[in-house]
């Protein structure tokens, strides 16, 4: 489970991890949105409960930062239900993607691994900018790198 200040993130496969309260949110979410398991890979749970967000990256497994199809947000006090699509030209992008897996799913080792090259490039350095695929495509090509599958390989 990836834990920042606002929110805990989670890839499907490992709902699990959320707990009995976290996962009833998930569920009361689903049945308000109308979302079923097979329309998102991400979900994003409010550390106060009040909202669950379901996040497609459909590309997930594929790409090495996958930018984010379309999100659901579910504000469970109010039922409000709101959907955006993002843009194919600057969607938000994702990160870290082991850190929403299980340890023992097996493309944890791979994804570990290949995070661990990236920040030890320096391109996790400046979080306020990384979060979108224009600024980040662009910090990987000024560091003297591209991204191949999921390695991160050193312009010559």
């Amino acid at each position: 489970m990836k834990s920042l200040r606002d929110a805990v993130y989670v890839h499907v496969s490992n709902l699990a991890e959320l707990g009995d309260d976290r996962l009833n949110c998930v569920n009361i979410a689903m049945a308000l949105s109308g979302r079923t398991i097979r329309d998102f890979q991400v979900v994003k749970v409010a550390r106060d409960g009040d909202s669950v967000s379901f996040l497609s990256y459909p590309t997930f497994f594929e790409e090495a930062f996958p930018g984010l199809e379309q999100s659901c947000r579910v504000d469970l006090l109010s039922g409000r239900v709101t959907v955006r699509r993002y843009a194919t030209g600057n969607p938000p992008i994702l990160h870290r993607k082991e850190q929403m897996l299980s340890p023992d799913h097996p493309s944890y080792p791979a994804l570990r691994d290949f995070t661990m090259v990236v920040e030890e490039a320096g391109l996790f350095r400046d979080q306020n900018r990384i979060g979108y695929r224009l600024v980040w495509d662009g910090m990987i090509a000024a560091s003297g790198h591209r991204v191949e599958g999921h390695k991160l390989i050193r312009n010559e």
